[in-house]
């Protein structure tokens, strides 16, 4: 794991996803790839070039407002850059965010985005999300609003049933947990698909370099609730969980852990499907 990929926009946001995405980058001596997509009012403006002078002329402003104003924000942003000692580089794209990202995601290692906002079109946030943990080449890691610090070396908790979303998770994770004080592998009531026991698990993550403790525990409430409960115990840094183990639509209609944890935003959730 050595490219990180966070999402550039002018939201509430940004500094939190940056401040992360620059904590994995130093932690692992990467290198930051920042993806500006286009605003809405940029995918409009080849339509509104071809208008005559005349021609919805107060849309034509806006559409050339919104262009500089993402120009403005790459500048406060590489200003920012310039001040930190970590190898980065630019990419604007003309498509739209969902799109954009997922096409970058394609020479990534992990991609930074933020969690969703309760207070603010939450149902929307957590499509978005949901949309590129699905799609994209890479795992997700979602950032609280209000996070002051991504501390890449404070314990971690791996939601673990053995699953093939789960395993991937993990794996495609190991260079980051590999920093972490602690990784616990666990499952809620029984959970664990058969076949597997925790001695095995432990044997297998422990051949790619990665120790960990497993447990199982008992279901408090909600699987989400009882995740989080044990994170809380255990001073989680964040949290990794396999995403969309059944179908999305199925997730859509009778909920899920994936859609419940993309709903809390106490702590940083890593995703992988």
């Amino acid at each position: 794991m050595k490219t990180v990929l966070v999402y550039v926009n002018d939201d509430a946001g940004l500094d939190s996803r940056l401040d992360a995405a620059l904590s994995v980058v130093r932690a692992l001596d990467g290198r930051l790839v920042c993806c500006q997509p286009a605003t809405a009012a940029e995918l409009a403006i080849d339509h509104y070039a071809a208008a005559s002078p005349t021609q919805d002329s107060m849309t034509g402003d806006r559409v050339r407002a919104a262009a500089q104003q993402a120009d403005a924000l790459k500048e406060r942003v590489v200003a920012r850059l310039h001040d930190v000692k970590v190898d980065w580089t630019w990419r604007q794209n003309a498509l739209g965010a969902v799109q954009a990202i997922i096409r970058e995601s394609a020479l990534a290692d992990l991609i930074v985005l933020s969690a969703s906002n309760q207070n603010y079109q939450p149902d929307i946030a957590r499509a978005f999300i949901g949309e590129i943990a699905l799609m994209a080449a890479a795992p997700v890691l979602t950032v609280p609003l209000d996070l002051e610090e991504f501390d890449v070396s404070g314990p971690v908790l791996a939601a673990w049933n053995g699953s093939l979303e789960a395993t991937r998770t993990i794996r495609s994770n190991i260079g980051l947990l590999q920093k972490a004080s602690e990784v616990h592998l666990v499952s809620v009531g029984q959970a664990m698909l058969r076949g597997f026991d925790a001695a095995e698990s432990k044997a297998y993550f422990a051949l790619l370099g990665l120790y960990v403790e497993v447990s199982d525990i008992a279901r408090e409430g909600s699987t989400t609730e009882s995740l989080l409960q044990k994170a809380a115990e255990i001073g989680a840094s964040y949290i990794l969980l396999g995403a969309y183990g059944h179908s999305r639509f199925r997730e859509a209609i009778f909920g899920g852990v994936t859609r419940a944890m993309l709903s809390q935003d106490r702590f940083p959730l890593i995703l992988h499907h």
